[in-house]
């Protein structure tokens, strides 16, 4: 049992539960309402439900192996910045982590295969394969180098939604009437999880810059210095805050008015506490505290799919 426990907390379970409410919203709900919208009948959806369950599986142990591939490499980093995170604190050890992640990496891409052929679609394999090489190279070379590391993950963050997007496509029949809407929403969803995530990724190398000196790493936070990052952050937030309040007015044009109040109360506010904390924060706790935020703002941005069932 302590092994079963130690195991669960290396792979991050919260964050795979995220993945797993993600995909699992997109596709019961998102993706009818845009059939819906359209006049096309759902069962003339490609994706069907035994292949959905293969894909969110599938994205579950690819992203559960690429988080022990990254504490795998970060052992040097987390003795400094987080002792209780180093991966023997865990209860596994270096060479039994990368047997872990080999297995799952593979059963990820067998997975992956496995859906491709069933829905009659090549970029399944071949994208997720490129996920799992692109997580390696993150954990072993980029992860520390200025804005590459931060990118990569902010691209499989959006991944995620992008993934039954693509699923929707078949070699036989193409796609749908549908497609423009999903399309739509979809880069919507994306585009959101993208920004969210490359704000989040700055803000945690802003916590952890004393460690990544020591080792000669080159974030922002270091090339840049803090001011520089949060100015870049900011920018950022910026950006995120005119996408989300111009979504909200074509909501109110729309008459989808709890979507759109729900945008402005819950997303727009909560960025604007966010960004004037972002340039009073200066310890390590005041860091971990707006990347926390960062993650409910995520979670809350996520949660409001669920407006889609009633419209």
């Amino acid at each position: 049992m302590k092994h079963l426990t130690s195991f669960i907390k290396l792979i991050r379970w919260p964050n795979l539960l995220f993945i797993v409410l993600t995909q699992v919203l997109f596709y019961y709900i998102v993706i009818p309402y845009c059939y819906r919208i359209s006049g096309v009948d759902t069962a003339l959806a490609n994706l069907t439900d035994g292949v959905f369950v293969v894909l969110v599986l599938a994205s579950v142990v690819i992203a559960a192996a690429g988080y022990i591939i990254n504490d795998y490499y970060d052992i040097p980093i987390d003795q400094i910045n987080k002792p209780d995170r180093v991966l023997a604190s865990k209860g596994m050890s270096a060479r039994s982590a990368m047997v872990v992640y080999i297995l799952l990496s593979v059963t990820g891409v067998f997975l992956s295969s496995f859906a491709g052929l069933a829905l009659r679609n090549l970029y399944l394999p071949v994208i997720n394969s490129g996920v799992v090489v692109a997580l390696l190279f993150y954990s072993a070379l980029l992860k520390k180098k200025m804005l590459i590391g931060n990118l990569i993950v902010s691209l499989m963050t959006a991944w995620v939604i992008l993934v039954l997007t693509v699923s929707e496509h078949s070699l036989n029949t193409g796609v749908n009437n549908a497609w423009p809407a999903l399309l739509k929403i979809s880069w919507v969803y994306a585009g959101f999880a993208f920004v969210t995530s490359l704000i989040r990724e700055v803000i945690k190398d802003i916590e952890d810059r004393e460690g990544d000196k020591k080792l000669k790493c080159t974030t922002l936070p270091i090339v840049w210095g803090v001011k520089g990052a949060k100015i870049f952050t900011f920018a950022w937030i910026v950006i995120l805050l005119g996408g989300i309040v111009v979504v909200c007015m074509y909501l109110f044009s729309s008459e989808k008015w709890l979507l759109a109040v729900y945008g402005i109360l819950f997303l727009v506010l909560p960025l604007l506490w966010l960004a004037k904390k972002l340039f009073d924060a200066d310890s390590v706790t005041e860091f971990h505290r707006l990347s926390n935020l960062m993650k409910a703002i995520m979670l809350i941005g996520i949660l409001s799919m669920v407006f889609f069932k009633f419209y």
